[in-house]
């Protein structure tokens, strides 16, 4: 469940782009900046979320302005790309 969990993460960073062609793809370094500075948010604002389809991603979006700061700047860091 933790690593489903973690790989729903990483589809967030990329469904807050706002187009595949637009946006750059986000770094190694910042997809683990990512897991590191969201996964427990994640786990606490999502809680009820079932990974997958988009679930994660799309409660990541919606409950942006309640994740700790340093995990919105890992996702606007991994939104911009490398």
């Amino acid at each position: 469940m933790h690593r489903r969990f973690a790989v729903s993460i990483l589809l967030a960073i990329l469904s807050l782009a706002t187009t595949a062609a637009a946006a750059q793809q986000p770094t190694d370094a910042q997809r683990k900046a990512v897991r590191d500075a969201c996964m427990a948010d994640l786990k606490t604002v999502c809680a009820g979320v079932t990974p997958g389809e988009g679930r994660v991603a799309a409660c990541a979006k919606a409950n942006f302005a309640k994740l700790s700061p340093p995990c919105q700047q890992a996702l606007i860091a991994a939104k911009k790309g490398g």
